[in-house]
């Protein structure tokens, strides 16, 4: 057994990364590049409790992936986190974390991977993805606007876009591109292109979309683009929506319950022939819209709790309020099952 244990400390001292297996929340094993990591010796680390290497805003988090971790013998469960290293400087780790078996008893085994760098280009890419996104209506005197918008992961596979066409016209859309991270926010910039060149040929959302999706079916494989178009005419007092996989947005009459709209259509790309409704509605002053991807759905819970807050707050108290969930969310879970994008429009 002595034998057995040192070979296996030097198979897992040849791993490159850091690796650290726990048992009862006690670090059974850890290798050199750990230790490195973590800025302690051997003798020091091992049967140390593993909490006590954790920056206290995730010991909750870790403590319930562990548990999960071992009560269904769950492997690969990936996070991120970051936090000062030995040599005091801020560090993002990834970690992969698997259920073994470790002298006849349940363990899990952590592979920490250094993704420092690759995060401040992620970084980069996320702060310039949010810079390019609008904070205002494109006609300011028109309507107010109130945007929520929080990433799964670094950068965000949703999208938004607001085009004024003259001072009483309006054309929007929300997107939400299949997938998540660094490869939907590259196909943001292709769709962003090509719902440009539509808004250019045509100022009728459900020719926006159908143009759109026989672009995307030759193209676009199976990465399905879940869409609403929608147009603001201020000199009819019109608001016309058309929409692919994106099929629900709210529509709240001042003084009045809030009604959830649907407009059908499959995503885009999905098939040549699909069939897309649209929906044209009245509006008056003070009258609201809101538009939002599915990482939104809960709005639309059973329960109506968050709906009924929306009919009594302003659109600023109930981005307040969405940013607030959102971010409880994350400090709780360590992240979002989904990007979270929401476009609430009052009209003035």
């Amino acid at each position: 057994m002595k034998e057995s244990e040192e070979k296996y400390k030097q198979i897992i001292n040849s791993i490159p990364n850091a690796v650290i297996i726990t048992q009862d929340k006690k670090i059974v094993l850890v290798n050199n590049k750990a230790c490195e990591l973590i800025g302690k010796n051997y003798n020091k680390i091992i049967e140390s409790d593993i909490y006590d290497h954790i920056p206290i805003r995730y010991v909750k988090v870790i403590h319930k992936k562990i548990k999960s971790i071992l009560k269904d013998k769950k492997s690969n469960i990936i996070s991120e986190y970051d936090f000062k290293c030995s040599a005091d400087e801020q560090m993002n780790v990834q970690i992969s974390s698997s259920y073994i078996i470790y002298k006849n008893k349940p363990a899990v085994l952590s592979n920490i991977i250094d993704i420092t760098e690759m995060k401040k280009d992620l970084n980069k890419a996320a702060n310039f993805q949010r810079n390019f996104l609008q904070k205002c209506f494109p006609i300011i005197k028109k309507a107010n606007m109130a945007i929520v918008y929080v990433p799964a992961k670094v950068v965000s596979g949703d999208f938004y876009r607001l085009y004024k066409i003259d001072e009483n016209l309006v054309i929007g859309i929300i997107a939400d591109i299949r997938g998540k991270g660094i490869i939907a926010a590259l196909s943001i910039s292709a769709f962003d292109v090509l719902f440009f060149q539509e808004v250019s040929v045509t100022h009728e959302p459900i020719n926006i979309i159908k143009n759109l999706n026989e672009k995307l079916v030759n193209y676009n494989e199976e990465n399905y683009i879940a869409a609403c178009c929608f147009s603001i005419d201020f000199n009819k007092n019109e608001l016309n929506v058309s929409s692919a996989g994106i099929n629900q947005f709210i529509f709240h009459k001042k003084g009045q319950s809030l009604e959830v709209r649907i407009a059908e259509g499959t995503y885009l790309g999905m098939f040549q022939e699909s069939v897309f409704d649209e929906q044209i509605i009245s509006f008056e002053s003070d009258d609201r819209f809101i538009f939002f991807t599915d990482g939104m759905d809960f709005i639309l819970d059973e329960d109506k709790v968050i709906q009924k807050y929306l009919e009594k707050v302003s659109i600023s108290k109930f981005k307040k309020y969405m940013d607030e969930f959102l971010n409880d969310t994350l400090a709780e879970f360590g992240s979002l099952k989904d990007d979270c994008t929401m476009i609430e429009l009052e009209m003035k």
